[in-house]
């Protein structure tokens, strides 16, 4: 019976040496271009858990063949796109190319600030892009022209003399553009000026602009509701939502500032986005108290008396 289990355990131990031989001797190869092969020896202590490593400490990616795929064309896209030169029209093509789900997720990250990542390496440094920005600014121009002159509708009902305010229109696109396109310039250059170096290129920093005014949209449509405290805790809900995710996401390209200035200039990134919705709200949804002080201060044309002059 003791033969038997040492020739068990003999055949044991010979089949697990071979199979060490066998996993021992498995070699991986990488080819360049052009270049020679490089040889990479798999050791069989490397194997765990954690997944197969090469002698190098690289691990051997498991992704699947889709995001392999879409890795290689984003590599692939952002080479062309560095190789066109800016008096083309392609180069300016290059940023409204982009997908419904992608403008979709930015929207959404733009939103709801979250502590997972940065946004700006999550959603917008793979593909920076103007299309999402520009319609986001369009869209909001109109909202919030329309929705004013509606609010301003609502106040002044049985006023038969009331007429849509045209410069509505005018102030908003003013507003907006400004803030989306000349401020995020600005803040750059400032950046660049300062150090050399700033954390993003301007196209950036742009695109982050623009999407952070996408929570506006449907506050603005909310805004013709006639609630003051309504309007107002719309306005606190969006400033903070949205001007914590920008205020997050320039704060790493703040790393050469020294702590003060760093938040010091968060401190005005943040403010001066809260100022842009107060505005909104004061400009073109604050003519309630107004309307009603006019309708009650002012008599009208059927109350108006004939008076006599005064003799003396």
């Amino acid at each position: 019976m003791n033969d038997e289990n040492e020739e068990a355990n003999a055949e044991l131990k010979t089949q697990k040496d071979q199979d060490d031989v066998s996993v021992g001797s498995l070699q991986f190869q990488e080819f360049g271009n052009g270049n020679p092969a490089t040889t990479i020896p798999l050791d069989a202590g490397e194997i765990g858990d954690a997944g197969l490593q090469t002698n190098r400490g690289v691990p051997i990616s498991f992704d699947s063949a889709d995001e392999q795929e879409d890795t290689a064309s984003n590599l692939l896209t952002n080479k062309r796109k560095k190789n066109m030169p800016m008096w083309t029209f392609d180069y300016y093509m290059q940023f409204f190319d982009i997908t419904t789900t992608q403008v979709l997720q930015r929207i959404t990250g733009s939103v709801i600030p979250s502590f997972q990542g940065n946004y700006l390496r999550k959603y917008i440094r793979s593909n920076p892009d103007f299309y999402g920005p520009f319609w986001i600014c369009a869209t909001l121009v109109f909202t919030t022209a329309i929705s004013g002159n509606l609010a301003d509708y609502i106040t002044h009902a049985g006023d038969h003399q009331w007429t849509y305010d045209f410069h509505k229109v005018t102030a908003a696109a003013g507003a907006i553009y400004v803030y989306a396109w000349l401020l995020p310039v600005l803040l750059w250059g400032l950046l660049w000026w300062r150090h050399d170096t700033v954390g993003a290129n301007i196209t950036e920093v742009v695109c982050i602009y623009g999407y952070s005014l996408s929570i506006y949209v449907p506050v603005s449509i909310l805004w013709a509701i006639p609630f003051e405290w309504l309007r107002w805790i719309l306005v606190i809900l969006a400033a903070v939502s949205s001007g914590l995710v920008l205020v997050f996401t320039i704060w790493p390209l703040l790393k050469h500032e020294n702590r003060q200035m760093a938040t010091l200039i968060s401190l005005i990134v943040l403010a001066l986005h809260a100022l842009l919705a107060i505005g909104f709200k004061v400009y073109f949804f604050g003519s309630v108290g107004k309307a009603v002080l006019n309708s009650t201060s002012i008599a009208s044309p059927s109350t108006w008396t004939t008076l006599t002059p005064m003799t003396l």
